[in-house]
């Protein structure tokens, strides 16, 4: 018996964070069906180009208030380090997993030191792997 692993990424989707602005749009907007079936795994592909940034994602229930997501010990769940001029593939952490069933999900670019909102200097679109 041979065992095999489905590696093929349940859905790719793109998101952008705007000139001039720190948040994405909806991770699920171009998607329904990807928001009904949720995510275990998530991995970002990020551009070439970024402002210095850390990632941050935020939750909405509704579409229109939105809420950082915290892990258990109350740290905000980002991405560190995120590279400036190279293009690369950037694993979420784990603890982003708890989100995936919510219905609403979309990254923000923070400070690296205070962790608040971080303006992008130009448009960054960013395609969002989910699996699981």
């Amino acid at each position: 018996m041979e065992l095999t692993q489905d590696t093929t990424a349940r859905a790719r989707l793109t998101v952008t964070i705007a000139n001039g602005a720190a948040v994405s749009g909806d991770i699920y907007a171009s998607s329904p069906d990807a928001r009904a079936r949720g995510f275990r795994l998530l991995m970002l592909n990020l551009p070439s180009a970024w402002t210095a940034a850390d990632i941050g994602f935020e939750y909405s229930l509704d579409g229109s208030t939105w809420r950082p997501c915290y892990d258990k010990t109350g740290t905000r769940i980002k991405i560190t380090g995120v590279a400036t001029a190279e293009a690369r593939g950037q694993i979420a952490p784990a603890e982003i997993a708890a989100f995936g069933m919510l219905p609403h999900l979309r990254l923000a670019s923070l400070d690296t030191s205070t962790g608040a909102n971080a303006n992008q200097g130009a448009a960054r679109t960013i395609v969002v792997c989910t699996g699981g």
